[in-house]
């Protein structure tokens, strides 16, 4: 999606209804999105339209507050106190932490803490490291676009050209997008008309990690570093080190003593020995000087026929091609960081070839002008092709040159295709009595190459009716009512799309699979894969219907209410099985093998409400909004349980809810984390909970759910004189988040060097017993395990999305300059955010479906002004 420029979208719909969606077959299996792309208008002069945007990106939500330097040895001392002793704590705290940033009088003291718990008099600090702060850049936001269209009695056009510079916060981060849409169609003569919508982009990217458990990924190091430790080196005076040209010396957390053959410049002579955090790491040096440029091209090409055989009888034929192919080029400086002393070259090539084509005749008359009747029935096939090939060099010749020629040892080479054809044939019947009685069949049978033969087949169908009330003789004398219809749907659709555990689509997914490079000694070693299952087949969607549409008030309120009721059976699922199978463990440890395994239910409610408050010559002011409420319920297993990471899918229970540990507090006697644990008879009842201070020991319980139970937007579209106002809110209420990210940061202080939170100032000691926090101690503990109660909180969010002031200036003078229209306007996206109270102040409770914020970048605030020039 981030090669559409979405200055060439038109409109987006979302198509729910079961009928309307289930015609669209097994890419519709989760929903049917509609993206309609601008063109040109018929007998219109050509128009060009001009824009461009500047603007300034932020966190959406501020980072987490962390200790500083002083703060951070204090609680590190006492932790160390609470373990061994004061004197220990004294005489050990930087032979521990390494770094001493402690100075009096300009001398390091090899004490800075005295057995009190108190600095030395006289004590300051020669550094204190931000590292989110060095890690960060002030992003800014380019955006220029360029446009055409027109049309003539019989043809249109539209031409558009886009570029995009948007920087990230990381530093080095941006994106670079170049687009272009071509759109034309003509009506060749009365029964033919051809068209194309070609659009094409070409995108670079340069993307420092910012996601999972690696040092090098930017978000996770500054969330575990201490402050104490610097970008740059220090000598024992303060000062800071610099090179013979003048340039600050990055510190990479080796020491000379430890590694006296190491070149000057990654070694630290000033520490005793190594960084007790990540030695030979520096994100900041690491950042700069390592290169990550992913490049993306692609072009999708739309084109279309039209026979007109007579005014009721048309055939047309369609055919969409999506290509698009990625360079990815990485090389890892051999002068810092994870490639020290060798330098790396990655190489990544992608390809990706998704064709569809579609051939459908449609009947379309009106008999006695009150019957009308639509058929059509049309064939699809599809195809995608995905190409993959990745290969790594190590020991290289120079940082600057990316080419496999400058690195003289193989380290991993591996390359593979996946493909998927899907064939479809289908055919839908409509009948409606003078625009008052509807009724609608669908019947569709597909096949798909993830399944074996005689089982790649199958078929689904839908229909629905609906009825125009205000349209009845006896409706005609309620004055405010304009419209009311009732509906109602029923149909099913298939779904081939199985996923791996690592989210990543499975196109054998009945094939029986080995897992290549499991060499040894030079000859080539294979690991079992997968199980073949040969019965798999279509997971089936069977949805209903019923809904109310309706506008009062001469069309000033309007809207729709809908019940909906989905049913998934023979669900698509990688069902467990004992590791002693020998199949290769996915991502969560555990052996599957792909099966139709177990039904679920979403049901729920949607509102749509579209009003006119207030209208005048001057003035028009709206309010449109939409409610949600989603059930989940898992209806049946092929076992009576199954645990995945933080949830357990059990009938009757929801397939996002948490089954973790429960939080009991803190014992108030000795600061002991404490959690509940069941306490049970002889034959395993449940009689009562007791409290327990060991993590392993404690039981699990289902804990709330990932998932929202109600979602809810507000829109407020305004018109005033030559202003035009908009906003946009959104929220999500009734789920649970767990915050990893603080998790990590709250910790007892047993690993010497990583960071804390500032909520760690709320720990038990003995003047404050009854703490929230436990009491820290540098001994092994999992009082800050992620996967409970303690680090849960509620998802309740309200963010304002969108706010839009523009001034369109007025039309007498934009005739003296012969401009046809000139909008200047400011945007602001994610500006406000709106969460429960008594929450960590970096979590972002807009989460992924897993319900849990870890070490990753969160959504971004901009800040832009714009305008937009029409000749």
């Amino acid at each position: 999606m981030n090669a559409l420029n979405p200055n060439d979208i038109e409109t987006i719909t979302v198509l729910e209804d079961a009928a309307a969606a289930s015609i669209y077959g097994a890419r519709a299996a989760n929903g049917v999105i509609m993206v309609t792309t601008k063109r040109g208008m018929r007998n219109t002069a050509p128009t060009i339209t001009f824009e461009a945007k500047l603007g300034v990106n932020s966190r959406a939500i501020k980072e987490y507050s962390k200790v500083n330097a002083k703060e951070y040895l204090s609680y590190q001392w006492e932790a160390y106190k609470n373990l061994r002793g004061a004197d220990w704590a004294t005489n050990n705290l930087i032979t521990q932490v390494v770094y001493n940033p402690v100075f009096v009088n300009g001398a390091q003291v090899a004490k800075p803490i005295g057995t009190d718990g108190k600095y030395v008099n006289g004590a300051i600090f020669a550094w204190d490291q931000d590292w989110f702060d060095a890690l960060s850049q002030t992003p800014v936001r380019r955006e220029y676009m360029l446009s055409l269209g027109g049309g003539s009695q019989n043809s249109r056009y539209y031409i558009a050209l886009g570029y995009l510079r948007d920087e990230g916060l990381a530093v080095t981060s941006k994106f670079d997008r170049y687009s272009l849409r071509l759109s034309a169609d003509s009506d060749i003569n009365k029964w033919l008309s051809v068209g194309a919508n070609i659009a094409g982009a070409m995108t670079s990217q340069n993307y420092p990690l910012s996601s999972g458990a690696a040092f090098s990924n930017v978000y996770n190091w500054t969330r575990l570093t201490a402050p104490i430790y610097p970008v740059y080196q220090y000598d024992n005076s303060g000062n800071l080190v610099k090179d013979e040209k003048g340039r600050p010396v990055y510190d990479m957390g080796y020491s000379l003593a430890d590694h006296p053959s190491y070149p000057a410049n990654t070694v630290n002579p000033y520490i005793p020995k190594d960084r007790p955090v990540a030695p030979g790491q520096n994100p900041v040096a690491s950042t700069e000087l390592n290169t990550i440029d992913y490049q993306r091209n692609s072009i999708s090409p739309n084109m279309f026929v039209n026979l007109s055989f007579t005014d009721w009888l048309k055939f047309r034929v369609q055919g969409n091609l999506n290509y698009w192919s990625s360079i990815d080029d990485q090389i890892y400086s051999k002068e810092y960081g994870d490639a020290f002393g060798l330098g790396r070259i990655y190489k990544t090539r992608r390809q990706t070839i998704d064709y569809t084509i579609n051939e459908v005749l449609e009947f379309n008359k009106t008999f006695g002008e009150v019957h009308n009747v639509k058929v059509l029935a049309g064939h699809e096939n599809s195809y995608y092709q995905y190409k993959y090939l990745y290969g790594q060099k190590t020991t290289t010749f120079s940082d600057d040159l990316s080419e496999f020629a400058t690195a003289s040892v193989t380290a991993d080479l591996t390359s593979y295709t996946s493909e998927l054809a899907r064939e479809g044939y289908f055919g839908r019947a409509s009948y409606d009595y003078n625009n008052k009685y509807f009724v609608e069949a669908s019947l569709r049978t597909d096949a798909s190459s993830r399944f074996a033969d005689g089982h790649r087949w199958g078929t689904f169908w839908s229909a629905s009716a609906g009825w125009m009330l205000s349209a009845e003789p006896f409706m005609q004398d309620i004055e405010w009512l304009n419209l009311l219809k009732l509906r109602a749907s029923y149909g099913s659709q298939g779904n081939d799309n199985l996923l791996s555990s690592g989210g990543g689509a499975l196109y054998y997914a009945s094939q029986g699979l080995f897992d290549l490079g499991y060499n040894y000694l030079g000859t080539p070693g294979i690991l079992m894969y997968s199980n073949a299952n040969e019965k798999l087949t279509w997971e089936t969607n069977k949805t209903f219907n019923i809904g109310i549409d309706f506008a009062l008030l001469k069309n000033r309120l309007s809207g729709s209410l809908q019940f909906y009721n989905r049913v998934t059976e023979d669900m698509l699922f990688a069902l467990p099985l004992p590791n002693s199978t020998g199949i290769k463990p996915d991502s969560n440890g555990e052996s599957t093998i792909n099966s139709n395994a177990g039904a679920m239910v979403n049901r729920g409610v949607d509102i749509k409400l579209q009003s006119v408050l207030y209208k005048d010559d001057n003035w028009n002011v709206g309010l449109n909004a939409t409610f949600g409420y989603l059930h989940n319920e898992i209806t049946e297993l092929p076992q009576e349980e199954i645990i995945s990471g933080t949830k357990k899918w059990m009938v009757g229970r929801n397939a996002y809810e948490y089954w973790i540990r429960d939080w009991a507090g803190v014992d108030p006697a000795n600061g002991d984390p404490l959690w509940w644990k069941e306490i049970k008879d002889a034959e395993g009842n449940v009689t009562g909970l007791e409290t327990t201070n060991t993590y392993s020991q404690a039981s699990l319980f289902y804990k709330g759910t990932a998932l929202p139970k109600y979602e809810v937007s507000l829109m407020t579209p305004v018109e005033f004189y030559n202003f035009d106002f908009y906003t946009m809110w959104t929220g999500s209420f009734g789920h649970k988040v767990l915050d990893y990210a603080y998790a990590t940061m709250m910790h007892m202080g047993e690993r010497p060097g990583y960071i804390w939170h500032k909520d760690i100032s709320q720990r038990w000691t003995p003047d404050n017993p009854n703490a929230t926090v436990p009491a820290i101690s540098a001994t092994s503990s999992s009082a800050n395990a992620g996967a409970t109660t303690r680090f849960m909180y509620s998802g309740n969010n309200v963010r304002l999305r969108s706010v839009v002031l523009g001034y369109t200036l007025p039309k007498t003078w934009m005739d003296k300059i012969h401009v046809k229209k000139m909008r200047v306007y400011v945007q602001l996206d994610n500006i406000l955010t709106i969460r429960a109270s008594g929450l960590p102040d970096g979590l972002d409770t807009d989460t992924p479906l897993s319900g849990i914020q870890d070490v990753n970048s969160t959504p971004y605030k901009t800040i832009t002004g714009g305008i937009s020039i029409t000749f």
